[in-house]
C-alpha cells in the first residue's frame, strides 16, 4: 500500500464517523505490543491552547536535545503535521507502512483512533524520548486517554465548547478534562474558580503563575525575562505551562529560553503580509478563543475601522455567543464563508446570526470571493474552523486572489 492508498482508507474511515471511549484503542495497542509503554508521555488537554502548548513543550524538549514526537489534531495545513518527530512530518512511506501493519491486526478502530495508534507506533519505533499527546475532545473518554502510564498531564484553558458531549457547566467540562490525570502530576494555570476546584483535586497540582508582558516580544515570568514572537495573553499562558513542564523535568534554563523563543504554530495568531495587506490567521472558534483573539488585535493596534474579518464556523458552535465576542472588537465588515466540511454552517445562516447581534456582515460564495471583497481593507483577519484557515492560506501563498 502506498501513501495515496493509505490516505484513501483513512478518508473512508472518517466518513463512518467518530466514537467516544478508550477500549477500542486499548485493544488495538495490545495487538501492536503496547508501543506507548516505551515512551515518556506528556498528555495535554484543554478547550483552547492545546496545540500551542504542545508546540511550546516540544520546542523546549528539542532544544534540550531530547527526541520528541508530537501528536496533534486536527491537521490544519498538511495532513502529516499530526505526526511530527523533532519538528519533521512523518515520511509518506513510513505512514503507509505503519497503517498497513495496524490494519493487519483488524483493530476495529475509528479513523482518529487508528491515527493515534499510528503516532504511538511511529514514535516508539523512532526511539523518541518523549511523546507530547494532544487530546482530541474532552479528556476522560477521549481515545488518547487509553494511555495509562504518563509522565505528566497538562491542562490549558478550560471554557465552554462541545457542551452536547462534555456537559453544560464549567464543572462538568473540567471533570472531563481532569480525567487525563492518572497517577501523574498535573500542570495548569490559574483560571475560573469553578474549574480550579476540580483541577486542585490532583494529588500533585502545579499552578503556573500569571506572566507579565514587557513588550511585543518579551514577557516576565517568575523572575526571568523570556523572548518570543508576538506576545499575547493567551500565548504567554500557554508558554508558562511549557516552562513549568520543563522545570519539573529538570530541563536547563538555556534550553527553556531557546525553546520558548523559537516556538510557533501555524493557524494560531499567525501573522503575515501579502499584497500590501496585514493578515491574521487564527483558529478561534468558541467564545473564549475569540475573546483572546479580539484582545490580541487590540493589543497590536488593529483598528476596527480598517479591519475586515473572514469567518467560517461549524454548526455545533454557539454562534450567537461567538458573535457577541466579535462585537467587542467590532470589525468594519465580516465576510462569512462556509467551512468546507459536512459540519460547516451555511454562509448566509452565519451572516444572519452576526447581523442579529449588531455586526456588519456579508455572505460570500467562496473563500476567493471573500478575500477579493476584503482587499479594500488594510487588515484582514481570518478565523473560525481550521478548514477555513487551510483554504485561505492555500490561496494566500499561491497566486493573488
Amino acid at each position: 500500500m502506498n501513501y495515496v492508498q493509505a490516505r484513501e482508507i483513512i478518508s473512508r474511515m472518517e466518513k463512518a464517523g467518530s466514537l467516544y471511549g478508550t477500549e477500542r484503542v486499548r485493544s488495538a495497542l495490545r495487538k501492536l505490543g503496547n508501543p506507548q509503554d516505551k515512551l515518556r508521555i506528556i498528555h495535554v488537554a484543554g478547550t483552547n491552547g492545546k496545540g500551542t502548548t504542545c508546540a511550546f513543550i516540544s520546542a523546549v524538549l528539542q532544544q534540550a536535545g531530547l527526541r520528541t514526537g508530537v501528536f496533534t489534531s486536527p491537521a490544519v495545513f498538511d495532513y502529516r503535521e499530526q505526526f511530527a518527530l523533532n519538528g519533521e512530518y512523518i515520511p509518506e512511506e513510513t505512514y503507509a507502512r505503519l497503517l498497513t501493519e495496524i490494519l493487519e491486526t483488524n483493530p476495529q478502530t475509528t479513523a482518529f483512533e487508528t491515527e493515534f495508534c499510528l503516532a504511538l507506533l511511529y514514535f516508539a519505533r523512532s526511539q523518541a524520548d518523549f511523546a507530547v499527546i494532544e487530546c482530541g475532545l474532552g479528556g476522560r473518554e477521549d481515545a488518547t486517554n487509553a494511555i495509562e502510564k504518563k509522565e505528566l498531564a497538562v491542562i490549558a484553558s478550560v471554557a465552554y465548547d462541545h457542551m452536547h458531549i462534555l456537559g453544560s457547566t464549567l464543572t462538568e467540562i473540567a471533570e472531563q478534562k481532569f480525567g487525563i490525570v492518572q497517577n501523574c502530576p498535573l500542570i495548569t494555570f490559574a483560571q475560573d474558580e469553578e474549574v480550579m476546584k476540580v483541577l486542585r483535586r490532583a494529588e500533585k497540582c502545579v499552578v503556573a503563575e500569571k506572566a507579565q508582558a514587557l513588550s511585543d516580544t518579551e514577557f516576565f515570568y517568575q523572575g526571568k525575562t523570556y523572548r518570543m514572537p508576538d506576545v499575547t495573553d493567551a500565548r504567554m499562558q500557554d508558554a508558562t505551562l511549557a516552562i513549568e513542564v520543563a522545570e519539573y523535568l529538570g530541563i536547563d534554563a538555556e534550553s527553556i529560553h531557546r525553546g520558548i523563543a523559537r516556538s510557533g504554530l501555524c493557524g494560531r495568531w499567525e501573522r503575515m503580509e501579502r499584497f500590501g495587506h496585514r493578515f491574521v490567521l487564527d483558529g478561534a472558534h468558541n467564545p473564549n478563543a475569540l475573546q483572546a483573539l479580539c484582545n490580541a488585535l487590540k493589543r497590536y493596534g488593529y483598528a476596527p475601522g480598517e479591519t475586515a474579518m473572514i469567518v467560517g464556523m461549524f454548526r455545533d458552535k454557539d454562534l450567537h455567543a461567538n458573535a457577541r465576542e466579535l462585537l467587542a472588537f467590532a470589525p468594519h465588515r465580516i465576510f462569512t464563508v462556509i467551512a468546507p466540511t459536512a459540519r460547516g454552517t451555511d454562509a448566509k445562516t452565519l451572516q444572519s446570526v452576526f447581523l442579529q447581534n449588531g455586526l456588519q456582515a456579508e455572505s460570500a460564495e467562496s473563500m476567493e470571493q471573500a478575500l477579493q471583497a476584503a482587499m479594500r481593507y488594510k487588515n484582514i483577519v481570518i478565523c473560525g474552523s481550521f478548514s477555513v484557515l487551510a483554504k485561505a492560506k492555500k490561496i494566500l501563498t499561491g497566486e493573488r486572489p
